[in-house]
């Protein structure tokens, strides 16, 4: 993550790609892609901001993809997430790659689209 906080499931090597979904508007100026932190100060209690990344290393180590993710967010700071936001991240593997999906949601928690924006994540089988 960008916020210089280490991440204790990544591996040294930083992610080799990064995309950013959310649901609100961010305020002129304030790039998502690869920076979701700068965003998180325009979130409001009914939005939330998904990072998804990619990791090199041995695929073995992260959980195959489950048939159906469910989040249980927590409340409190983590890497770049302040402690107004929930937070969860997801860790998995798929089609030989090793993905990271970071989920922040405002106070009132849309769970249910988020649930339904990483269930329809599709991943392309990767070249290692």
């Amino acid at each position: 993550m960008a916020c210089g906080r280490a991440d204790p499931h990544a591996s040294t090597a930083e992610p080799s790609g990064a995309d950013v979904a959310g649901n609100f508007p961010r305020a002129a100026g304030r790039e998502l892609r690869h920076r979701g932190d700068r965003a998180y100060v325009d979130m409001g209690p009914t939005d939330g901001l998904i990072t998804i990344m990619e990791r090199p290393g041995p695929v073995s180590k992260d959980p195959p993809r489950p048939a159906v993710m469910r989040l249980q967010p927590k409340p409190g700071p983590f890497e770049c997430v302040p402690a107004n936001l929930d937070h969860q991240m997801v860790a998995f593997r798929d089609y030989g790659r090793i993905i990271y999906a970071f989920v922040a949601l405002g106070a009132r928690r849309p769970v249910h689209a988020a649930e339904s924006i990483l269930n329809s994540l599709r991943v392309a089988s990767g070249v290692r």
